[in-house]
């Protein structure tokens, strides 16, 4: 889904992810839009709620106000110069397997983001050669429980029939 590497990024909370296919789902879980009836409470969910939210890819790109603020800081701390992408990877927190292990604490929640991370809604297509595929793709951004998670949960989807349809 995404040719060059990308980080969602909460400034004010100084958090980033890398983001990986079914990112929509892990965005909902951090502005707190997980469907109420799976009934979870952890502070991670709605964490990132009314926080602005930015998308930085690897390279030089035009600089955000939120980006020239983060530079200049920098500058003035004495940091070396470096691309955005890299500033937020040494000077922010990265949340992806804390994220990760919230996700694969919950079935439910797996439900919820490994559907989006797998699209479409049935799962006649997925051969054991997609699966495969789907599961190295996650590689380790959210964790190795969560990966090892997603390929069961995968595996489970190719054994189910597809629903509404016969044979």
């Amino acid at each position: 889904m995404f040719k060059t590497p990308t980080l969602a990024v909460n400034h004010e909370k100084q958090e980033w992810f890398r983001l990986i296919d079914g990112w929509p789902a892990h965005i909902a879980i951090l502005i707190g839009a997980v469907p109420a009836e799976l009934g979870i409470a952890d502070p991670l969910i709605g964490s990132w709620r009314g926080h602005a939210l930015e998308f930085i890819t690897g390279g030089l790109r035009k600089p955000s106000r939120a980006r020239e603020e983060v530079t200049a800081l920098a500058a003035l701390a004495g940091k070396p110069p470096v691309t955005m992408y890299k500033r937020v990877q040494l000077d922010y927190k990265h949340i992806g397997c804390t994220l990760g292990k919230l996700i694969v604490k919950h079935p439910a929640l797996q439900d919820f983001c490994f559907r989006q991370m797998t699209l479409p809604p049935h799962y006649r297509w997925l051969s054991k050669r997609e699966v495969v595929y789907l599961g190295r793709r996650t590689h380790a951004y959210l964790g190795e429980k969560f990966r090892e998670e997603y390929w069961n949960w995968l595996e489970s989807q190719r054994a189910r029939p597809a629903k509404g349809r016969s044979g």
